[in-house]
């Protein structure tokens, strides 16, 4: 779905990556780190940050922005849950209003999915990397592979129907994870245990 008031992606310098048929995003992950003072720092979804933020707030829980640095955490933790990449610009006005839409509804899936902040103009690879036309726009990586989501505005409904249907396409895909509050799996709560003779016949069954 595209909005009239998505803005093109200028021209991107420099070897274009292709991700076409058989998705590689390695090129992008292997990409060697800033110098010092931009160094990488662990990632941390549980926490969150606010550096580039388009709207300069904090960041929340369960979103992060991305950069060359950290880019292949992200990348690996989509093996866990469903990574959602929103690809943003400062000069388009919709970018700042979309993240903070997919950032709350992120929220509202405890866990099951996590958010990361792009900013093209700082990693204009990534937009070259998903072929991104015009920003803003939201893709999803599952596993390493990116999954299109949309392009341009999308109302609340929209983008949790998309949502769902990226958790059921993930499931399929064996990924199934959720991130905790401290940025780790969530442990499964322990069962309530059985009656005593319960479970003197579930222990007898299973013998």
């Amino acid at each position: 779905m595209t909005s009239p008031a998505s803005r093109p992606v200028p021209p991107a310098a420099a070897n274009p990556l292709n991700l076409r048929g058989a998705v590689d995003l390695s090129s992008l992950k292997q990409r060697p780190a800033p110098p010092a003072g931009g160094g990488s720092q662990p990632l941390a979804p549980g926490t969150g940050r606010d550096a580039g933020a388009p709207d300069g707030s904090a960041a929340a829980p369960l979103r992060v922005d991305v950069t060359e640095a950290n880019f292949q955490e992200l990348v690996d933790l989509s093996a866990q849950v469903p990574v959602v990449i929103a690809l943003w610009a400062g000069y388009s006005p919709g970018s700042a209003q979309l993240v903070d839409v997919l950032e709350q509804i992120v929220e509202s899936y405890e866990g099951r999915l996590v958010l990361g902040a792009a900013d093209i103009e700082a990693f204009p690879q990534l937009a070259q990397a998903f072929q991104v036309q015009a920003v803003p726009t939201a893709v999803a990586v599952v596993k390493g592979q990116p999954v299109p989501l949309f392009q341009g505005g999308a109302d609340e409904q929209q983008v949790r129907s998309l949502f769902d249907e990226l958790l059921k396409v993930a499931a399929a895909n064996g990924v199934t994870g959720r991130i905790g509050a401290g940025g780790s799996g969530a442990a499964e709560p322990a069962a309530p245990p059985l009656p005593p003779l319960h479970q003197k016949a579930f222990d007898a069954m299973t013998a």
